[in-house]
């Protein structure tokens, strides 16, 4: 499928804040269940999912990760670290395209 759209302004700062944010509370999460002997599941709710990939700019040469593919390479770390460790991601987008895309 062809990336529909150059990432917006708004969507790398949403795609920054989520990088700061996602990997420590990853691991309070995960460190509380562990330590309350609890199987060890993060849920991950995207709304506004998107694609899963932007081109950066214009010239439609270069791609971005999406905030889906940002979390499951963060969570995946977490899960190598630590083998048990499960996410399990629901990504929804009001457009089909992106969803059909980012099922890909």
């Amino acid at each position: 499928m062809k990336i529909p759209w150059v990432i917006k302004e708004q969507t790398k700062v949403k795609h920054e804040l989520l990088k700061q944010y996602i990997d420590p509370w990853m691991i309070i999460l995960f460190s509380n269940q562990a330590k309350y002997k609890k199987e060890e599941l993060l849920l991950y709710f995207d709304g506004f999912s998107g694609p899963g990939v932007y081109y950066t700019d214009n010239t439609r040469s270069i791609t971005c990760p999406g905030s889906p593919i940002i979390v499951a390479e963060i969570a995946n770390k977490h899960i190598i670290d630590r083998p048990g460790r499960k996410m399990t991601m629901f990504c929804i987008d009001n457009d089909k395209a992106c969803v059909d895309m980012l099922s890909q």
